[in-house]
C-alpha cells in the first residue's frame, strides 16, 4: 500500500511540475507577444483619444495608416499618432495597420472645408486645396491669401463639411 501511495504521491507531483512549466512557458510567450505590440496595433473600433492641442477626440477607428482615422458623427478625423497623449481602448483586439502615406490619407478630404489642430491648441480653417510633401494648404476667405500649415505643426485634421 505505501509504495503505491508513493508512486501517486510521485505521478502527482510530476503532473504539477508539468503544469508549472507549462504556465510558465505560456506567461512567456504572452509576455514576449505584448513586447512586440505597438499601441497603434490595439487601435480598434470605439477609441477615445487625447491629442496634444486638440484635446479628447472620441469616435470609431476607420483606419490605422501614418494617420488615426476616426470618425465620430459623420465627421472625419486625421491624427498624428505622435501627438497621441493617451488612447483609452474598447478592447485589446489588434488592428491592421495600412501603409498609406499622411498625404493619400488627407487627400480623401481635397476641396472640403476642414480645421487644422497644431500642437499648441491653435487651429486654422479652411479649404484643403493642396497636400504637399510636407505641407498642407487652405485656402480662406475669397479675399484672404491662401494658408500653408507644415506637417511638423499638425496634431489633428478634421472634415468642417460633406460632400453631397
Amino acid at each position: 500500500m505505501r509504495w503505491e501511495r508513493l508512486f501517486d504521491e510521485i505521478e502527482q507531483q510530476s503532473i504539477d511540475m508539468a503544469a508549472m512549466e507549462r504556465d510558465a512557458l505560456a506567461a512567456d510567450l504572452e509576455s514576449e507577444r505584448w513586447q512586440q505590440t505597438s499601441w497603434l496595433d490595439l487601435v480598434d473600433g470605439l477609441i477615445e483619444l487625447d491629442v496634444e492641442g486638440a484635446g479628447v477626440l472620441q469616435g470609431r477607428v476607420r483606419n490605422v495608416a501614418e494617420l488615426i482615422e476616426i470618425e465620430s458623427d459623420c465627421r472625419i478625423t486625421w491624427i498624428d499618432p505622435a501627438r497621441v497623449i493617451a488612447a483609452t481602448i474598447a478592447n485589446r483586439k489588434r488592428c491592421t495597420i495600412g501603409t498609406e502615406s499622411w498625404r493619400s490619407q488627407l487627400r480623401q478630404a481635397s476641396g472640403l472645408r476642414v480645421r487644422v489642430w497644431s500642437y499648441t491648441g491653435a487651429s486654422r480653417a479652411g479649404s484643403l486645396v493642396t497636400i504637399g510633401h510636407d505641407f498642407v494648404q487652405l485656402a480662406s476667405e475669397p479675399n484672404r491669401r491662401d494658408l500653408v500649415i507644415p506637417r511638423s505643426s499638425m496634431s489633428a485634421v478634421t472634415v468642417t463639411e460633406f460632400r453631397a
